[in-house]
């Protein structure tokens, strides 16, 4: 206990080095408190109640529409709050609000670990600002815990690549796997991330840093963990794929499908949206362009922590987008869209902090964050989420439909 008290000891007084990302952890959390305190229930959130959450189950086992939309972790955690927290939807929505803690805490983390001793405030923002990616926190839905999960586990990667524990290996496959518990589309990512860890423990024994029994041992477990964790999850996905319900998708191409779609909700509908979709898009395709070109360039810092943590997030990206592309012609799943997209949002994010901190690029950083701040500020909506934006007033209506007459025969809503 004593020794757990000092690393929270620690993690706090690092916020207090960074007072502006702490402000601005604060405003967000209660910007998504105040919203998930006063939306309406949206149609996915009641499905999941109505089907799962009222008869304490929170297991799929038909394969249908209804399990698809049915987040395992998300459906665990709203039983738990039905069961032992005051009734109302803010109390249904608290386990979102403790992921937006997780996603902001590993923000901070990796944010940390590439700026060493000056302010974390701009690749902060960059991970944080975006009214689209905050919606979910605010809501009891699986991608907030999907999303949260992801970037811990990210956050435990670039870690691993600094210190070279043991032990994070395993951490990072049992966080692989609440990931993916929290949204099914993480199952690509988790592929990824297994992947990429492997490669830099095997890099480490071929270097001669560990040894072949250190190299198991760090291994093993995390393989054995996910070999189980698959065993049982499996079988629901292809049971999900064959009844055609495993992703919500389309088939007209990764840029046309996700990278537009997803860029398109980023937007948030915003009055200036046509000019920042062209500048995302533009952003993207330099960022996954200069990338490999700034490797080969700067090979010579190889053995060092920046541009190893480059090129991990780099191929963990591409094999997340190519692993997609392969499953679609040779799975027949569907393209991610918009919501189920999110999860190639903060590996882009990393990606792109990593970039702009390796090449020091001052002025496009402050410019960036500009941006994200008159964005975020004039574009987010505290009466309603922008996939969900028709359920916003559900609650008024019913409370106006209750205020007519009762028809003959009819009860009260």
């Amino acid at each position: 206990m004593r020794v757990n008290f000092t690393t929270i000891k620690k993690y706090l007084s690092e916020w207090r080095t960074q007072p502006l990302s702490a402000i601005l952890l604060l405003i967000i959390f209660a910007f998504i408190g105040y919203k998930a305190a006063t939306i309406s229930f949206t149609w996915d959130e009641a499905a999941s109640y109505l089907f799962y959450v009222q008869f304490n189950t929170w297991l799929p086992n038909q394969g249908s529409l209804l399990d698809a939309n049915n987040h395992l972790l998300n459906s665990f955690f709203m039983i738990l709050e039905n069961t032992y927290l005051p009734k109302s939807i803010f109390f249904l929505r608290v386990h979102s609000l403790f992921a937006f803690l997780i996603y902001a805490g590993a923000a901070f983390s990796i944010s940390k670990g590439l700026v060493k001793n000056g302010n974390v405030f701009i690749p902060f923002c960059i991970f944080i600002l975006h009214p689209y990616l905050i919606d979910f926190f605010s809501l009891a839905r699986g991608y907030a815990l999907g999303l949260s999960f992801e970037l811990l586990a990210l956050a435990g990667l670039l870690s691993f690549i600094n210190n070279a524990n043991k032990y994070f290996p395993t951490i990072i496959a049992l966080v692989l796997c609440l990931a993916t518990l929290g949204n099914f589309s993480m199952l690509n990512f988790q592929l990824a991330a297994l992947g990429v860890t492997t490669l830099f423990c095997l890099l480490l024994f071929f270097q001669k840093k560990w040894s072949l029994s250190k190299l198991l041992k760090a291994l093993l477990p995390g393989w054995i963990v996910s070999g189980i964790f698959f065993y049982w999850i499996l079988p629901v996905l292809f049971s999900l794929k064959e009844n055609g319900n495993l992703y919500f998708g389309g088939s007209n191409g990764f840029w046309k499908d996700t990278v537009t779609s997803l860029i398109h909700n980023l937007s948030y509908n915003a009055i200036w949206d046509e000019p920042l979709e062209i500048l995302l898009k533009i952003i993207t395709i330099s960022t996954f362009m200069i990338v490999p070109f700034w490797l080969i360039a700067k090979k010579k810092l190889m053995h060092e922590d920046s541009w190893k943590k480059l090129f991990a997030v780099y191929i963990l990206l591409s094999l997340m987008i190519s692993s997609t592309i392969v499953q679609h012609y040779y799975l027949g799943t569907l393209y991610l869209i918009e919501r189920t997209a999110l999860l190639f949002l903060p590996v882009f994010l990393s990606l792109l902090v990593i970039l702009l901190t390796n090449t020091k690029t001052i002025f496009f950083q402050k410019l960036l964050t500009g941006l994200l701040c008159i964005h975020f500020i004039f574009s987010a909506s505290k009466a309603s989420v922008l996939e969900w934006k028709m359920n916003a007033d559900n609650d008024k209506a019913i409370e106006l439909i209750n205020k007519l007459p009762i028809p003959e025969g009819r009860s009260q809503i």
